[in-house]
């Protein structure tokens, strides 16, 4: 996957407002107990997935067509996230679950107007039953966290992420670095 500067300096006039400047502050007893380090919490769960997932979400649904259907795999954040901003697009949404993922969560992607298919024990289960529901259908677009560049720019676009990662106006090299860190697989 290729991260672009330039795009994730662009996405921001994209992204849905309400996942960008996420409230923040400096963390005094973390920068103590990291030696003095300036240490900055982001309170990413201020926005209606509670979740940064939705700025990496909106944005990859925003280079879709309107009424594109898209499917995905999630326990819950990605699902949430894929599922608010499909419904802000007028996009349909299908995320297949783990059979023991959290109810509120599942709750929460059905809220947000997502068909949830529960499938399999666990997240790769789930993963791989997406993956063959959309090689099935070739009308749907399959989504993977991470996989597609769109999903991590959209995640360090905007709200100063990339200043409070790297420091003061951070360097182009700087942001690409950050990119290219949050888009390993973890």
């Amino acid at each position: 996957m290729d991260l672009d500067t330039a795009r994730i300096e662009k996405a921001v006039r994209v992204i849905d407002p309400v996942f960008l400047d996420t409230p923040q502050y400096l963390d005094e007893q973390l920068c103590r107990a990291l030696g003095g380090r300036a240490v900055t919490v982001k309170l990413e769960t201020a926005n209606p997935v509670r979740s940064f997932k939705g700025r990496g979400a909106d944005l990859m649904l925003s280079t879709l067509a309107p009424g594109t259907p898209v499917v995905c795999a999630s326990s819950g954040n990605f699902g949430q996230a894929v599922a608010y901003a499909g419904r802000a697009r007028g996009i349909p949404v299908e995320v297949f679950v783990p059979e023991t993922v959290n109810p509120a969560k599942r709750e929460r992607m059905e809220t947000f107007g997502a068909r949830v298919v529960a499938a399999g024990a666990d997240g790769a289960a789930a993963r791989k039953a997406a993956a063959d529901h959309a090689e099935r259908r070739p009308e749907r677009v399959y989504l993977q966290d991470g996989l597609q560049a769109a999903i991590a720019e959209g995640a360090v676009a905007g709200d100063r992420v990339a200043t409070v990662l790297t420091g003061a106006n951070p360097r182009p090299e700087q942001v690409r670095e950050l990119a290219a860190r949050l888009a390993r697989p973890a």
